[in-house]
């Protein structure tokens, strides 16, 4: 007794719907998953941002005597096992100059 071609047209369709599921669910996680990281990479660039300002004011605001002044600034050791760089960068444009941090992924994680 064969079998019927509409039971093995149905068995690959939904293979193929379970596959396409499985797909989906991967992109849209890893969409979630960077979208989450480049915020927090944004709130540590705002972070050091604020921190640099509020030294910067400070020495330009205060009586400065020329001793080194310091700021420990607590930022986590990594974001999801993933290592990221700080950069303070100078932005020279026609209006004037000024810095700016930016925070990036160093290290990417590749399954395969």
């Amino acid at each position: 007794m064969g079998i019927p071609i509409k039971h093995v047209i149905g068995t690959v369709a939904l293979i193929g719907v379970v596959i396409a599921v499985g797909f989906s669910y991967t992109i849209i996680t890893s969409y979630i998953d960077a979208d989450i990281m480049k915020q927090q990479l944004n709130q540590i660039a705002e972070y050091v941002a604020l921190n640099l300002i509020e030294i910067t004011s400070l020495v330009n605001y205060a009586n400065y005597s020329g001793t080194p002044m310091m700021k420990i600034l607590k930022l986590p050791s990594d974001l999801g096992g993933r290592t990221y760089s700080i950069s303070l960068l100078k932005l020279v444009s026609e209006t004037g100059q000024g810095y700016y941090v930016e925070a990036q992924l160093v290290s990417i994680d590749h399954d395969y």
